[in-house]
């Protein structure tokens, strides 16, 4: 929200172009699990990771038609 009310309108950020947010979505992944407490909180990260967000971070793959 920050970024959003102090840019000027007329911001480019062209280097963020690869970042989409399947990336984005990978990263939390990685960063979820690495900074959780051990036991059930450890256990719930890897849980989302593997379930919602890295299926989520990479497009459906299947033959191409």
């Amino acid at each position: 929200m920050l970024l959003l009310v102090t840019l000027p309108a007329t911001t480019q950020a062209r280097h963020w172009a690869g970042l989409d947010g399947g990336t984005l979505l990978a990263v939390d992944a990685w960063f979820d699990v690495c900074t959780c407490a051990a036991g059930f909180d450890h256990a719930l990260a890897v849980a989302e990771a593997i379930c919602v967000e890295l299926p989520h971070s990479f497009p459906p793959t299947g033959p191409a038609r």
